[in-house]
């Protein structure tokens, strides 16, 4: 069967103008269309980086309230609007109230890193499933769920790239949760549950394309690497494909930075993945520790 070919205006770019304050940002159309003319759903699920690196200071304050009621989505004054963490929280919130976004049908969710977690339990879990947002009251599902996450609470203990992209994979492939459901914040949807039959679940029809937009905000801290490159060397088998192969860059991108798996995943799922998943990256800088990570994003 053919694969529906669709026009659609990128929710990355959206949100990239967004996190850089660009208004222009407003007159930004969200949907999907086939060929035939048929409108079809987008997957995206965006990962935000919940790491300590969110919390690093930044030269300005950003703030906002909520539209409707007028209360503080991000105080101005406050701490936290010092911080990377107000920059994406605002940005996010301005996407998922744009109309074009809350009228559309695509499927929008939210990943974050497991909290607390280091070890073999270190990885993604979907803090709002990917569902239609003009569907279920998905979208306003969507804007308690960002109004509830705190910078404190919610902070995981490492930026674990490469497994947050392989928990990914499992939700955006509908296979079983790795540690998706170790996170008590995980989404208890209003209506139907992102869980079917012990794995992953996504609205039905055929989808034009599935997208992951990374918003990483510092260095990935990839305390357990072995694991992630045995979990990738996994999936190559199982695919059948020879792999994977470490990626050596030049003197402008630090290894520190590039030393783990994520590039490397992020080819994977857009070459061998059962569904094409194409990864977006959107680096948020201005931190003091920022360093050269946003050249390897």
């Amino acid at each position: 069967m053919r694969k529906p070919v669709c026009n659609w205006i990128s929710l990355a770019a959206a949100t990239a103008a967004l996190l850089s304050g660009n208004s222009g940002a407003e007159d930004i159309d969200i949907y999907a269309k086939s060929a035939e003319g048929l409108v079809r759903r987008e997957n995206v699920l965006i990962i935000l980086d919940n790491s300590a690196n969110w919390n690093a200071d930044l030269p300005f304050e950003t703030s906002c309230n909520d539209l409707a009621t007028g209360t503080a989505i991000v105080p101005a004054g406050s701490t936290q609007a010092k911080k990377k963490f107000a920059v994406e929280k605002c940005a996010l919130y301005d996407l998922i109230t744009h109309p074009s976004v809350k009228s559309s049908p695509v499927s929008i969710g939210l990943m974050m890193y497991n909290e607390g977690t280091t070890g073999s339990d270190a990885g993604g879990y979907p803090r709002v499933r990917a569902w239609p947002m003009n569907e279920d009251g998905h979208a306003d599902h969507f804007l308690a769920k960002l109004k509830a996450i705190s910078f404190n609470n919610d902070q995981a203990n490492s930026g674990s790239w490469a497994k947050g992209f392989h928990e990914a994979y499992l939700y955006l492939n509908q296979m079983a949760p790795r540690v998706g459901l170790n996170q008590n914040e995980y989404d208890g949807a209003p209506s139907a549950s992102f869980i079917s039959g012990g794995k992953y679940m996504l609205p039905g029809g055929t989808p034009c394309a599935t997208h992951i937009i990374f918003i990483a905000n510092g260095k990935a801290a990839e305390n357990t690497d072995n694991q992630a490159y045995d979990l990738l060397v996994n999936l190559y088998r199982a695919a059948a494909v020879a792999g994977p192969t470490k990626k050596v860059y030049g003197q402008d991108i630090a290894k520190p930075d590039s030393d783990n798996w994520s590039d490397e995943y992020a080819e994977f799922m857009r070459f061998h993945s059962p569904t094409q998943i194409l990864t977006h990256t959107i680096s948020v800088v201005g931190g003091n520790s920022d360093g050269k990570f946003p050249a390897y994003v």
